[in-house]
């Protein structure tokens, strides 16, 4: 019943699924690179209605090794699927 989305960098809360979707849902999105040369990437899913992630549960998260490129050169296609 309440929203899940992920952590920016600035630590605000950005949902990707509203609260009271009907399941089972897929959702798409994109996330890209904030410094040069970044060598992972972590993604952080939350749940609850708050504006700042860490004052909703913390679902998981989910880390991947990416090659060096530039600042928000590389796009990363990501998706969640609930059933």
């Amino acid at each position: 019943p309440l929203s899940i989305g992920i952590k920016t960098l600035g630590g605000t809360f950005n949902r990707l699924i509203n609260q009271g979707t009907q399941l089972p849902i897929k959702k798409s999105f994109k996330l890209s690179t904030c410094y040069d040369n970044q060598p992972i990437i972590n993604v952080v899913f939350y749940m609850g209605q708050r504006e700042i992630a860490d004052h909703n549960k913390l679902l998981g998260e989910i880390s991947k090794k990416l090659p060096l490129s530039k600042k928000g050169f590389l796009d990363i296609e990501c998706s969640i699927h609930i059933t």
